[in-house]
């Protein structure tokens, strides 16, 4: 009787170490759990209320709209963590006796965006979930002269938004959109009296004074002409809240007359990033980027 009764407190043992080591793994993994952010797709099925089973997508503020419940807040919660959230409002609310939901993300967000203009650090980057404007600033670096009240948003469909970045609230978000696949930004040089800002793959980027009947090729030539790595075919003339583009081995648009005020970005070879080096060095100009 006595060594029964020692082999069943062994085996007692045994399943609460198990049980122990169970409970840690799930902490750990739920702790790991990537968590819903804005532009996010997410599938939801309560089999008591069909009405709410379908997909949501995430909106910029983090929020879904469900019938009955009305808007949620679900940036920053797991997909376990919203599902326990609603089946527990559908109940609190008697919308149902009992709920179960289900919470699956269906979709993530994709792409890339890319920045350029008076920056240290120019190309693109891949686009991660709720990522914003402020993130992209981290990895541009901005130059010191870079006009933070006028940071241009281009959307892939060419739609221009100009963001005055110095009314960025952290509480809040203000003047911090979310950014979507194919954006590009573009931060542009303070800009005093009747002058031009020339940008990107030229070798002496930054203002110059505005003379009459000064040309695009002009204004390329007085920056020190093309970097190794420009594009000439493609250099855009941004004047106001208009942008054409402009191929120097065109005569008659590199011809173009520039007006005070215009802007001129020479872009370089996409899908890489360049930091600009200068000073006591004996070879200036711009460097392949590689991390560490």
């Amino acid at each position: 009787m006595a060594r029964l009764f020692f082999n069943m407190k062994r085996l007692l043992s045994l399943v609460l170490v198990l049980c122990g080591l169970v409970g840690l793994a799930w902490s750990q993994a739920a702790a790991g759990a990537r968590t819903i952010q804005p532009g996010d797709k997410l599938r939801m099925v309560c089999e008591e209320e069909p009405s709410i089973s379908k997909d949501y997508t995430v909106k910029e503020d983090g929020t879904i709209t469900v019938t009955f419940l009305g808007t949620i807040r679900v940036q920053g919660q797991t997909a376990d963590q919203l599902a326990q959230f609603v089946a527990k409002k559908l109940e609190d609310d008697r919308i149902v006796r009992r709920a179960t939901v289900r919470v699956s993300i269906i979709g993530e967000v994709a792409g890339r965006v890319s920045f350029s203009g008076a920056v240290r650090s120019t190309g693109d980057a891949p686009l991660t979930a709720g990522m914003r404007l402020a993130d992209v600033i981290k990895l541009a670096n901005p130059l010191p002269d870079a006009d933070l009240t006028r940071v241009q948003l281009r959307s892939a469909e060419g739609t221009l938004n100009v963001i005055d970045f110095t009314k960025f609230d952290p509480q809040t978000n203000a003047a911090n959109p979310v950014l979507r696949p194919g954006d590009t930004v573009v931060f542009v040089l303070k800009v005093q009296g009747e002058t031009i800002t020339i940008l990107g793959g030229v070798m002496r980027p930054g203002v110059m004074e505005w003379k009459r009947d000064l040309t695009v090729a002009g204004a390329v030539q007085l920056a020190g002409g093309l970097s190794p790595l420009a594009r000439g075919s493609r250099v855009r003339l941004r004047r106001g809240t208009t942008e054409r583009t402009i191929d120097l081995g065109n005569p008659t648009q590199a011809s173009t007359v520039l007006q005070p005020g215009d802007q001129v970005l020479v872009d370089i070879s996409e899908g890489r990033r360049y930091v600009r080096v200068g000073g006591g060095v004996q070879v200036p100009g711009l460097v392949e980027f590689t991390p560490g």
